[in-house]
């Protein structure tokens, strides 16, 4: 594939557009720490401000901003690629459509090669990104089906930082006591459920709050996490209240450090119908945690058809409130599946293992391009 010699320092520069969601965004961070520790510099750029800049550090990324300028400047593109070309990149990744079109444009202007990752089973998505990239890698094998299988995009999972997991559940009693020092005041050892979703109406978690009702009536000890953002928020928001669960529903913000919240939880709830990546879905198998997903996107992909988690025919509250009672009510069964599930992953998506898989591929596609 050619000397590492032959790649020169911030070869790559990951591409994340304002448009781009905060989870995809984190995943382009530790990718790009992954990649540049595995032999090929990487950079991610994005917009002033944003939430890939604000936690670059924490993620151990290095983040530079330019070309994602809101509103987008017609000459964005130029921008763009006058920051590649400054930074020596021979190969610019983006990571969501807007940070696509841009980059077709800039990367001729700065004599790069175009790569992208795409994040979405959908066909006219799929079309859009295998028609401007030189390599197209898709985050599942449901999104590798519908861009068209093997022969037209290449499969490498989004990696997950096992290492880091592994720490975070060391420490997991004392994990635990801050999560019920700052979330809840239950009087018993509390039950954490956490799901991670845009807060949209298409995300699930009305109904998982709609759930919470009768989850609570027979486990009063139950506490939800919601994490995400979105201008749904308001909306349930108001459903926790008027279903009187406010001492039992937690809205966060997104927090880089994912594996610290996942030690502490008990059960993770996977709510999107249409999640072709999996990207948190993937960092709780990894945490060991139980996992309850909507039988939909890539949820029996990474769950193994139900083999290390409970998968769920619909997101509706009845089904959620099923599925996830039924792990909630039975440790043995809880620390089974964890176990499984971080086996599996650690087995499949281990950054350590991904991350030169993709720095290889890039390492390949910049060398061909000379």
């Amino acid at each position: 594939m050619g000397d590492k010699s032959e790649v020169r320092r911030k070869s790559v520069l990951h591409l994340v557009s304002g448009e781009c969601a905060w989870e995809t965004a984190r995943h382009a961070l530790s990718l790009a720490a992954a990649e540049s520790a595995a032999g090929i510099e990487a950079l991610v750029l994005a917009p002033k401000g944003s939430w890939a800049e604000a936690n670059a550090a924490a993620l151990g990324a290095e983040c530079a901003t330019g070309g994602f300028g809101a509103p987008v400047n017609p000459l964005a593109w130029l921008e763009l690629g006058g920051a590649a070309k400054k930074a020596g990149a021979k190969a610019l990744h983006a990571h969501d459509a807007k940070a696509l079109r841009l980059m077709s444009l800039a990367a001729r202007f700065a004599g790069a090669a175009k790569s992208a990752t795409i994040y979405s089973a959908g066909k006219a998505e799929a079309k859009l990104f295998l028609g401007k990239t030189d390599l197209a890698i898709c985050a599942s094998e449901t999104i590798l089906e519908a861009a068209g299988g093997p022969d037209r995009a290449k499969m490498i999972p989004p990696g997950v930082d096992v290492a880091a997991h592994k720490k975070a559940a060391e420490e997991r009693e004392s994990k635990r006591r801050e999560a019920r020092e700052l979330y809840c005041s239950a009087k018993e050892k509390p039950l954490f459920i956490l799901a991670v979703a845009p807060f949209e109406e298409a995300s699930g978690l009305g109904a998982l709050i709609e759930a919470m009702t009768a989850i609570v009536a027979k486990l009063p000890q139950t506490h939800l996490l919601l994490m995400g953002v979105g201008a749904f928020h308001a909306e349930l928001d108001r459903l926790a209240r008027v279903t009187a669960l406010e001492e039992h529903v937690t809205f966060l913000d997104p927090d880089p450090d994912l594996a610290s919240l996942l030690a502490a939880i008990d059960v993770y709830a996977g709510t999107r119908l249409n999640d072709a990546a999996g990207l948190v879905l993937r960092e709780a198998m990894a945490a060991g945690r139980a996992v309850a997903a909507v039988d939909s996107g890539c949820g029996a992909e990474l769950l193994e058809g139900g083999k290390t988690g409970v998968l769920l025919a619909k997101g509706d509250a009845e089904s959620l409130r099923t599925g996830l009672l039924d792990l909630l009510g039975n440790r043995t069964k809880r620390e089974h599946l964890g176990r499984l599930a971080a086996a599996h992953a650690a087995k499949r998506w281990d950054l350590a293992k991904t991350a030169p898989e993709m720095a290889e591929a890039h390492r390949a596609l910049i060398i061909r391009g000379k």
